[in-house]
Parts: structure tokens; sequence; C-alpha cells
């Protein structure tokens, strides 16, 4: 249809960057290879692969890398051959591709039920959950979140000291992986704790929270090291203030616990209420979330 107008037809696709802090090659690749196929089919002669920042520009643009590999190489050769790009990335890049298909793994719980043609952003949603209103309590009820951003760790670590020239890219997905994986701990507990009224607990919750404050500090150090070897300064205090607005609601949770343990208060409601599901459809199918807004606060916050 566009090309009955006179001007030529351009396709603009996506490396899909603009769901969180990694980079969605899951998606890219389903999106990706139909569309320039088409393209082809059709005999459109320019293409552009775009990268969005949206909410924030969590996503650095050296994670798009392999998704940029996947457009040139179909463009040269007029299909995807996975094994090719791969070959060809590693002869262009120095490195195995594999560390940059495994960005997809942050959204890519065990046991999380994916939209086909979709995606979904349990990283982002789990690293700015409030750890005192659990809004997504129930959406991950029974998935092995924990586990897995452990296991995320310490991938991520590895791809950090073998490939020294992206030791800042994947040396901040590690610290990533390490915060979402303490948060996750906390949420496993905080809300037990408070529904069981285990004033014992309430004190191994407050060291708990102090462990949390210590990782979202290093992942904001990395981030913030990352952030700068690439970009402009302009931006990075959208995520300093997201954060560091994590860091001190876990100062104020620390606290909160200590007056429940040493029976100052007698219980924190915002942990005592049953959640509903949020992110779920009827079928268990994942919905996607990508505002900070949306996810941090039950409150509106305007900007």
């Amino acid at each position: 249809m566009h090309q009955q107008f006179s001007a030529k037809t351009i396709f603009a696709g996506g490396i899909w960057t603009w769901t969180g802090s990694a980079a969605d090659y899951r998606k890219t690749v389903k999106a990706t290879i139909p569309a320039l196929t088409q393209c082809k089919k059709c005999g459109i002669k320019e293409v552009i692969a775009t990268a969005w920042g949206d909410d924030g520009a969590e996503a650095n643009l050296q994670s798009i890398l392999y998704g940029m590999q996947l457009f040139a190489e179909f463009c040269y050769t007029g299909q995807y051959d996975e094994t090719e790009v791969r070959d060809h990335f590693r002869v262009c890049c120095g490195f195995d591709s594999q560390s940059f298909l495994d960005l997809s793994l942050f959204n890519e719980i065990p046991g999380l039920k994916l939209m086909e043609q979709g995606t979904v952003t349990p990283a982002k949603t789990l690293l700015y959950e409030d750890p005192l209103i659990p809004l997504f309590e129930e959406d991950f009820r029974g998935l092995p979140c924990a586990e897995h951003y452990h296991t995320l760790t310490a991938r991520f670590t590895n791809y950090a000291a073998s490939q020294p020239q992206y030791h800042l890219l994947f040396d901040f997905y590690a610290k990533l992986a390490d915060a979402v994986y303490w948060k996750c701990l906390w949420r496993e507990h905080a809300a037990v704790c408070i529904r069981t009224d285990n004033r014992e607990q309430a004190v191994e919750m407050t060291e708990l929270a102090e462990d949390c404050i210590k990782v979202l500090q290093a992942l904001k150090g990395a981030w913030a090291s990352l952030w700068y070897s690439t970009n402009k300064p302009f931006g990075f205090e959208v995520n300093d203030l997201r954060i560091g607005g994590q860091i001190g609601r876990f100062e104020t949770a620390k606290i909160r616990f200590g007056q429940f343990a040493r029976g100052e208060i007698d219980t924190i409601p915002e942990l005592l209420e049953p959640k509903l599901p949020y992110l779920r459809d009827q079928d268990g199918t994942f919905r996607c979330l990508n505002s900070w807004g949306a996810i941090a606060t039950v409150c509106r916050i305007v900007g």
C-alpha cells in the first residue's frame, strides 16, 4: 500500500532495546526475519534498524551489536542463517555472540508464560518494585526468580572477565542480575515475615535490607561507569534517581522492620495486604510493563 505513493518506501525495524536494561533478542529475531523477508519480496531497497530509548534509555547501545550483525547479514545475503551470523559476529566483534543473545534471559524466567509475538519485562519489574509494596506478588508466585537471576549473575560475571573489551557492559549486567537476585530474596520473605508476625525473622530482614542497599549501590556505580563510557552525561540522572529511590526505600524498610522486631509497631500494613494479579492474563500469559512510574508505586508519579 505504501508503494502506491510516489516517494520510495523505507522500512524501519527494531532491535528491542526499549523495554528495559537488556536488549530482547527473542523478540528481535521473531520480528526482524519476517519483516526483512517481506522487504526483500516487495523490493524495498532501504531499511533502518532502530534502537529506541523509551523510559530512560536503560539499554546501552553496545547491546545492539548482535542485532546490527543480523540486519547486515540479511541485507547482504537475503536470508537468516544463525550459524553464519554467529560466525561473522565473532570475526567482526572478536567474541562469541552467545553473551549478547543471553541478554534475553533477563526476561525469560523459567515457567513464565510469554506472549508468542510479544515481549515482557520481569527484570525491570523486579528491579523497581517497591520493597514494602510488592505490587506484583501474585504475578511471580511460584516462579524460581531468585535462582534464575543468581545463575545470570555468575554467567555475566564470567562474560565480563573473559571479554575485556566489553568489561563495563557485562559487569553492569552482572550487577543488574545480582541486584535483582537480592531483591527476589527480599520479596520471598518480607510479606511472609509480617503476615506470620515473626519478630525474630524481622531482625534478619533488617540485615537483608542492608544487603540489598549494598548491591543496589554497586549497580548504580557500574551503571554510571558504563553510561559515561559511551554516552553524554545528560540522561543518567533519570537512572540515578530510580536506583537512588530503591536505596531510599530499602533504608525505610530497614527502619520499619527494626521497629517491628522491637515491638514498637504492631505490623507493616503495606506488606500485610493481599495482592491481586497485575501482569498476568486469565490464561497466565505475562504482559509487558516497561514504564518505571507504573512499576515503582501504586500512586501516580506526575512528570
